[in-house]
């Protein structure tokens, strides 16, 4: 009994050791934010890890800039691999001033991924094909306006949606208690995956096709053709 102690404490104070030693490796903020032109080649997808807040909006030339303490921003990546640009530093930070990317693009956007607390609020910057949003955290995509051909959405964890606009076909998943939030989204066909206790809204035209398992619910508009599997103490029902 008292080996076994004996290892726990050891093992306790390893992990301790190792917990500190990454946060002592981690930059901390100096100087004034400021605002800082990149230097990055087109994409038409972005991940971003970490919490850094991101914006996008259309525009007739793509123009970058981040605001932040001059050391930090020195550690954005600003590279493009296979027309995604992950927006992400080379080492851990901690500042009590945030890291803002701010990007015009006449490029339609295909793709947002975020990893983490990060936050991504966009215009119409989509095109009317296929489109994938994805948030893995407790981050959160607001999207103000999109006309697609079918929408992708998955939520791992506890961030969150909103979408406002069209798209013909949307498929969504929830796995968590993330949200997503499409009472101003209208699609033809939707299919909607709920694991956990997560919520979704949406207005559906033609058929809708909701799965919940775990304490989820799905709440929807229009008149559409219905499909339900409730697995637990879920719901699927109209909006209010």
């Amino acid at each position: 009994m008292n080996s076994l102690i004996s290892r726990s404490l050891l093992l306790l104070g390893l992990i301790t050791v190792v917990t500190s030693g990454c946060r002592l490796n981690c930059i901390k903020g100096e100087g004034a934010a400021e605002q800082r032109t990149l230097d990055v080649a087109s994409f038409t997808g972005i991940t971003v890890d970490g919490p850094i807040r991101v914006t996008l909006e259309k525009g007739p030339a793509q123009m970058i800039t981040a605001t932040g303490q001059p050391n930090l921003l020195d550690l954005l990546n600003t590279s493009v691999s296979g027309e995604t640009w992950r927006i992400t530093t080379s080492r851990c930070w901690s500042s009590k001033e945030e890291i803002a990317v701010h990007i015009v693009t006449p490029t339609e956007i295909r793709a947002i991924e975020l990893n983490g607390s990060s936050d991504v609020a966009s215009a119409d910057v989509f095109g009317r094909g296929d489109v994938e949003l994805a948030t893995r955290g407790s981050g959160s995509i607001t999207v103000d306006a999109i006309n697609a051909g079918k929408l992708s959405t998955r939520i791992t964890g506890s961030g969150s949606i909103t979408i406002q606009g069209t798209c013909a076909t949307l498929d969504a998943g929830i796995t968590g208690s993330g949200d997503l939030h499409g009472r101003g989204l209208t699609a033809n066909d939707a299919t909607l995956d709920i694991t956990g206790s997560g919520s979704a809204s949406i207005i559906a035209i033609s058929k809708l096709k909701a799965n919940v398992t775990g304490s989820g619910d799905v709440r929807y508009g229009g008149r559409p053709m219905l499909e339900s599997k409730i697995t637990g103490s879920g719901s699927v029902a109209p909006l209010p």
